[in-house]
């Protein structure tokens, strides 16, 4: 049993994703979100784990509830490891707040922590949680072949941890996988990290699987096998009543719509996703949920995709998520560039309807200037020069007894 195998019912459940009873557990112990917990003459130990359970349970529930708890939450994990110094928990304390750091977009901090394990423990289960967490950060900031030769150069451990931690390795090595197109490879580890998550008994990461073996159904084109994996994971997030992974799974499952070019199908299901995650914690989720709805709206042609877009970008600027911050870039100034050639076409629309109309009046009034266009003021230089602009207005032929512009003229 590796030493982040800590036999203590509330963290089991958390890791099962049973949040609910994970606080039930704790009882008097759970002040709440974000909340620190009394100590109430508890031993170090007692106490630091108690500390670790209300911090994790903390930034979980805290990612789809109002106010900001991770930052409390890093709070409870720092001391939890200082009160754990020494003792084998005090990694699993570590590598949960470097988890914590990598989702507030800190990512500097986040590898820190885990150069800091694996420079001084040797326990494979250690060792194969913070190399999960250097790849995670490294890939968050789009250094891929870093997260990737990380992972790889652990990969002789995956088969001697617990059936958590080789599910943690191989979907992260998937997530890898599949940033670098290597599609085939990238279904082959979620399968693997599937099945360490299905005999761990752990059904929160089951689906967070299923929801990521979907973005490679999406880029092989596979689109009802990408439907049938996000619509799964969507049933077993609502079932346990996390609403963020839930988000994350309506988000995936917008995102195949508008990979099958239906924006609209795609819409409500990442308005959902967004009004989840704006009331939460987790800004990263945020603003990849808002790119989704942008797009949406962009393809729908409504104008409210500008507001979702910024506000991506914005965030992505401030948590330092720059590759997600230039895919919200790109999609601002695909729009823009979207509405300008919507402009252009509704001009050349226009152009011809305008044709059209000085074509049938001139008809009408023998190729004279009609009266209306004299009331306007129109003059003869003007539609000259209105004429010569439409490429496809033929010259009217002179003729002898009346012309274009004849002594009715102007």
């Amino acid at each position: 049993m590796g030493l982040l195998a800590i036999e203590w019912a509330p963290l089991d459940l958390i890791r099962g994703g049973n949040y609910a009873a994970a606080a039930a557990s704790l009882g008097s112990g759970w002040p709440g979100i974000g909340e620190k917990p009394a100590r109430r003459g508890m031993a170090n130990r007692e106490y630091a784990l108690l500390l670790l359970a209300c911090g994790v349970l903390s930034i979980r529930l805290g990612r789809t509830r109002e106010g900001k708890t991770l930052a409390a939450a890093k709070d409870m994990l720092s001391e939890s490891a200082r009160l754990l110094s020494g003792q084998p928990e005090q990694h699993a304390a570590q590598l949960y707040l470097g988890t914590a750091y990598s989702d507030a977009g800190e990512y500097n901090e986040a590898l820190a922590i885990a150069d800091i394990a694996l420079n001084t423990e040797s326990d494979s289960e250690v060792v194969i949680g913070a190399s999960v967490l250097k790849a995670t950060a490294f890939k968050r900031q789009g250094f891929l072949q870093k997260a990737w030769e990380t992972l790889e150069s652990v990969k002789s451990l995956a088969e001697a941890v617990s059936p958590v931690f080789r599910g943690n390795y191989f979907i992260e090595r998937g997530n890898v996988q599949r940033r670098l197109q290597n599609l085939d490879q990238a279904i082959a580890d979620y399968d693997e990290a599937e099945e360490c998550f299905l005999s761990a008994g752990s059904v929160l990461y089951v689906g967070v699987t299923l929801n990521n073996v979907s973005n490679v159904y999406i880029e092989q084109g596979r689109f009802s096998l990408a439907h049938n994996a996000a619509t799964r994971a969507v049933h077993l997030f609502q079932k346990l009543g996390d609403r963020a992974f839930e988000a994350r799974a309506l988000d995936q499952s917008a995102k195949i719509f508008l990979a099958q070019n239906s924006p609209f199908e795609a819409e409500p299901l990442a308005r959902r996703a967004v009004a989840l995650l704006q009331v939460g914690d987790n800004q990263a989720w945020l603003a990849e949920a808002l790119i989704t709805h942008g797009r949406s709206l962009m393809s729908m042609g409504t104008d409210r995709a500008l507001a979702q877009l910024e506000l991506a970008s914005k965030i992505c600027e401030t948590i330092g998520d720059h590759v997600q911050g230039e895919e919200a870039s790109e999609e601002l100034l695909n729009l823009f560039k979207n509405t300008r050639t919507l402009n252009q076409k509704f001009r050349d629309v226009l152009t011809r309807i305008e044709h059209s109309v000085i074509k049938h009046a001139l008809k009408l009034h023998g190729n004279r200037i009609p009266p209306a266009a004299q009331s306007l003021g129109i003059t003869r230089q003007l539609l000259l020069k209105k004429l010569s602009t439409m490429s496809d207005c033929a010259p009217t032929k002179r003729r002898r007894a009346k012309s274009l512009f004849g002594k009715r003229g102007f």
